[in-house]
């Protein structure tokens, strides 16, 4: 399942090694997929708790502009790595 997968995807990237000026975004990366694990695996619980899935799917928004986050840090950094 996706839960699962993200899981899996997570232990992966601990394995990387990044480089000390990517060391804060890796570590916010790994959160939010693990954060998104959470999720995941709340949603598939609908049946068992809806309640939890719905505060789940409310804290998805979150994550989201959290990744965007990550993603324009990154982009900054991108014309400081080839000066």
């Amino acid at each position: 399942d996706i839960a699962r997968a993200t899981d899996l995807q997570c232990e992966q990237i601990k394995e990387i090694a990044a480089p000390s000026d990517w060391q804060e975004i890796h570590k916010q990366t790994l959160t939010m997929l693990l954060g998104s694990a959470n999720i995941f695996q709340a949603v598939s619980l609908l049946q068992e708790d809806p309640l939890r899935a719905a505060l789940a799917l409310q804290e998805y928004q979150t994550i989201s502009s959290a990744g965007q986050e990550i993603l324009d840090q990154g982009l900054n950094l991108i014309p400081a790595q080839n000066q």
